[in-house]
């Protein structure tokens, strides 16, 4: 019997510390990095992408609980890269393309004192199309990202985070993931800022 209330009481020690470990944030992010499709890259005298310039800003909620991290919001998200190949040895062609996608991330992780991490995904509607050709709007895939936090240095309420992200789309769901985890794969560094609004985490 004594065994039993003190595991009933450990229980309830580890409850109300993860009950006062609750904090809400207010977060705002930027990523900037390198983007491309996977597919056919770098294969010689057929169809090919280059690598190009990437970058998204953001804004959402983040919920701490204990060590576990969760964010979501909206973020706008700018990717630009360009198709060639060669129609013959003398005649190059090229279609450049630039793509704005506005995103929902929903991500789940752990934050420790010095470090933290995240997986996920992001579902995505294309608001802007400039090129020859257009990509399916509606698209969704996996994202990632690890890096250090800084709450040791910083102010009260304060979390800044800065990590290396890494994340895909794909246009067609009935291809296998091996093909649109190549698509619009983007790779970079994230910024992160966030606002402590409530809880009791601090």
């Amino acid at each position: 019997m004594k065994k039993i209330i003190l595991g009933f009481s450990l229980l309830l020690s580890v409850a109300l510390q993860a009950q006062n470990s609750i904090s809400h944030r207010l977060a705002g992010w930027g990523q900037i990095g390198a983007c491309t499709r996977l597919e056919n890259i770098g294969k010689v005298g057929s169809s090919a992408f280059n690598i190009s310039g990437c970058g998204a800003l953001g804004i959402g909620y983040q919920l701490a609980y204990g060590k576990l991290l969760f964010t979501t919001g909206l973020e706008f998200s700018s990717m630009n890269y360009k198709e060639s190949g060669l129609y013959t040895p003398e005649a190059k062609w090229s279609k450049p393309y630039h793509l704005g996608y506005l995103q929902i991330p929903v991500m789940i992780g752990m934050e420790l004192p010095n470090w933290y991490w995240q997986l996920g995904g992001k579902a995505s509607y294309a608001v802007m199309q400039l090129g020859e050709n257009k990509v399916v709007p509606l698209r969704a895939g996996p994202a990632a990202e690890i890096g250090m936090t800084f709450d040791r240095w910083s102010r009260p309420n304060m979390h800044y985070k800065l990590a290396v992200f890494a994340e895909s789309g794909f246009f067609d769901r009935r291809t296998s993931w091996t093909t649109w985890l190549k698509a619009d794969f983007s790779i970079g560094l994230k910024f992160t800022v966030a606002c402590s609004f409530s809880g009791t985490k601090e």
